[in-house]
């Protein structure tokens, strides 16, 4: 093992996680701080009948060991995760820089954690998600919208949450009617809100749309001018020819 390092010690097994089933996991992961405190610098790499990091789908943290966030730099090492789950710990935030980096998930496992809100755009980079849980998290509030884009999503849990419910597994009309109940019920805080107004892909959405009407303006006033010096040329041409006129007019007087 390296001397100045973040080590996620894995046990690798084929297993299935929740509603994801029969995949090859990194098991019962476990993090030996060494020397970086947020940065997975090494994985063990006691792999089965010759297979990879690639290989890795699924990354299941070993429970009680107290772990207060989401390693980072996972990704660089099991590039294709399907699952992470990360039970009975003590993780208290999550952050859209934590999962983004996996666009193939489909499932993320975070019961029994510290976690208390879920901001608006969490997700943004997670389509595919099709099972979360934040079950026995003392989640009171959440970003509006937030689930809207995971169309497959068919199976949660937000037991002992700001809306108690227990384990939907492959129901999506029902994931559906609990989800707009949750946005009745666990609205976001202010500073969620101030986040979402002022900061992150909504603003940077809000200053393109007014850029893009602007440049339409400006365009629009452009081809108006052009227009104009067109007409003034005219104009011009006419009023010249109007002289000219007069003037041979004159000369015949």
């Amino acid at each position: 093992m390296l001397s100045n390092a973040l080590v996620l010690e894995c046990e690798y097994k084929v297993r299935s996680q929740w509603m994801v089933k029969n995949i090859y996991h990194c098991d019962e992961g476990r993090i030996i701080f060494v020397g970086d405190p947020n940065n997975v610098t090494e994985v063990t790499l006691n792999h089965l009948g010759g297979r990879r990091n690639e290989d890795v789908e699924g990354l299941k943290m070993k429970d009680h060991q107290n772990l207060m966030f989401l390693p980072r730099n996972i990704n660089h090492f099991f590039p294709n995760l399907k699952s992470i789950a990360v039970i009975s710990n003590l993780i208290k935030n999550i952050q859209q820089s934590d999962i983004s980096v996996f666009p193939k998930l489909i499932q993320l496992d975070l019961w029994s954690n510290k976690i208390s809100s879920i901001d608006f755009n969490l997700f943004q980079k997670n389509s595919k998600l099709k099972a979360i849980s934040f079950g026995a998290n003392p989640v009171q509030h959440i970003g509006y919208d937030v689930f809207d884009h995971l169309t497959e999503l068919d199976s949660i849990s937000f037991t002992s949450t700001c809306l108690d419910i227990d384990g939907i597994e492959g129901n999506r009309a029902r994931v559906l009617n609990e989800l707009h109940k949750l946005a009745r019920n666990c609205r976001p805080t202010i500073d969620m809100l101030e986040r979402r107004i002022l900061g992150g892909e909504y603003f940077e959405q809000q200053i393109a749309a007014k850029i893009s009407s602007l440049t339409m303006e400006i365009s629009q006033l452009r081809q108006e001018l052009t227009q104009l010096r067109q007409e003034t040329i005219q104009f011009d041409s006419r009023d010249k020819e109007m002289i000219k006129q007069s003037w041979k007019y004159a000369q015949n007087f």
